[in-house]
């Protein structure tokens, strides 16, 4: 009953999810440990974002703001099949916290377009917010970063990756409890050198 009050004191507080369902609500009240002020600033700036990409409205009718069948053929094949994403809803790690897997090599520059690549991430979001139990929403989620056979031709620094990456950590909810980065090569281990001069203990643990 508790969490029912504070889906509708977000709703009171955020016009544009009058209509968002009340199990999403409950995703982004996970993400910010069902602190009110804090989920209204997470949901604000996602349903900006949403609108802002030019995806359809969320609402109990609508419950995706991207539909799979969206893409063509070869686009969904890459996305499902290819892509450099294992996604969440599939998997979940000893916690039963939602796990998502990175293959890194899959990630090649030009295959599919970003805008295209960006609206079936959001499209598997969705569904894990539909159809993922709630139970699992609550452990937060764990990521593995897969670097096997990774190259300078699967780096991609163009904006569009880094307004998203952005866009990510800022506008989608989530609550990353562990993470674990696997075979690594050189590129890491270079990089590392230099990151761990400034890492926080905290976030090296």
């Amino acid at each position: 009953p508790e969490e029912y009050e504070l889906i509708e004191q977000v709703r009171a507080l955020v016009p544009d999810a009058l209509h968002y369902p009340q199990r999403y609500i409950l995703v982004f009240l996970f993400a910010r440990r069902h602190s009110v002020p804090h989920t209204v600033q997470l949901l604000t700036k996602h349903l900006a974002w949403l609108q802002k990409m030019g995806l359809s409205p969320v609402t109990p009718e609508n419950p995706y703001p991207f539909k799979a069948d969206e893409l063509t053929d070869s686009e969904r094949h890459f996305a499902i099949t290819e892509g450099a994403f294992m996604y969440k809803h599939m998997l979940v790690d000893k916690h039963n916290r939602l796990l998502q897997y990175i293959r890194m090599k899959c990630w090649i520059q030009g295959r599919i377009t970003v805008p295209r690549y960006i609206s079936t991430i959001v499209w598997w979001y969705y569904y894990a917010f539909q159809h993922v139990p709630l139970n699992i929403h609550r452990n937060g989620m764990s990521v593995v970063v897969d670097m096997r056979d990774m190259g300078w031709n699967n780096l991609d620094f163009s904006r569009d990756i880094q307004q998203f990456i952005t866009s990510a950590i800022t506008c989608f909810p989530g609550r990353m409890r562990q993470a674990w980065i696997v075979n690594t090569n050189w590129i890491f281990n270079t990089a590392w050198s230099l990151v761990r001069l400034v890492v926080s203990t905290k976030v090296m643990n």
